[in-house]
């Protein structure tokens, strides 16, 4: 045996390397929560498992409101988050805070006539965000009297009514959730 592999080779007797233990993982303490998001009773659910919660577990929903929005077809806080009347509503108050009053260019084709009714069609993004939310295309006169009752009376208001922009926020934070091991 060459001189080199003799130097490099443990010696009869001699003891083996033995490999360290590695020291175990430390659990990831978290520190975030939403505590004055949640009732008291589902603050431990993981994002993904409020996606499933009716949105009376939501911080000051009570039972009329969780009634109202109910009659609205909401039944969870992902129903909630994710609403396309919300949606809709958030987008044209976000944007007519943009809009340059009295001008449209004459080859302007933008339109939203797939989300208004017929005769709101030619209104600006201004004058749409303070109508009522039934100038969306679909809601009727049942949910009508469900956002009155909610005092959701404009886009504007229904844009960012606090428990719609809540359950829109976990829903989005939710997407990005792992599982824990």
């Amino acid at each position: 045996m060459p001189a080199e592999k003799r130097a490099a080779s443990p010696q009869k007797g001699s003891p083996k390397k033995s490999k360290k233990a590695s020291p175990e993982k430390k659990k990831r303490e978290y520190h975030m929560n939403v505590n004055h998001c949640l009732d008291k009773k589902v603050e431990v659910a993981s994002l993904t498992e409020m996606m499933k919660l009716p949105v009376g577990m939501l911080e000051g929903v009570g039972k009329k409101t969780e009634e109202h929005l109910n009659d609205l077809g909401i039944k969870t806080i992902k129903d909630m988050g994710t609403w396309k009347y919300y949606k809709i509503s958030k987008a044209i108050a976000v944007l007519a805070l943009t809009e340059e009053s009295g001008f449209r260019h004459d080859k302007a084709r933008m339109n939203i006539d797939g989300a208004l009714d017929k005769k709101f069609e030619t209104k600006t993004l201004f004058e749409i965000s303070k109508c009522s939310p039934v100038v969306l295309q679909g809601l009727g006169p049942k949910a009508e009297g469900a956002l009155d009752a909610l005092h959701l009376t404009t886009v504007d208001k229904l844009s960012s009514y606090k428990f719609f922009e809540r359950a829109e926020a976990l829903v989005d934070l939710a997407a990005h959730e792992r599982k824990q091991k």
